[in-house]
């Protein structure tokens, strides 16, 4: 899993233009991205997080992934005060968890 962090930043510079009309960010992942991409998946949420300090917009994540349902993901979506979608797509059911 590869990204650019001037990318997220760019992509925010524009969508920020909307104003007092944000509202959600969602951010798919395809079933390939795996616990074993922990540390991108980490540069990632702290990018979307430093584009949005204030937390303005509600960013929420979508993994399509087994291995990324349990508590060291868990942990680092609460860090960066994101959201995680849940879902019920066959072989990658999204639990529910307090």
């Amino acid at each position: 899993m590869a990204f650019d962090p001037e990318m997220v930043a760019k992509f925010f510079s524009f969508i920020n233009f909307i104003g007092e009309k944000k509202v959600s960010v969602l951010v798919q992942f395809p079933p390939s991205v795996q616990i074993e991409q922990f540390r991108q998946l980490e540069l990632l949420m702290r990018s979307l997080r430093e584009n949005d300090p204030e937390c303005e917009w509600d960013i929420a994540l979508e993994f399509r992934h087994n291995s990324l349902y349990g508590n060291e993901l868990y942990e680092l979506v609460e860090t960066y005060q994101l959201g995680m979608v849940i879902h019920h797509k066959s072989a990658a059911n999204s639990p529910i968890i307090d």
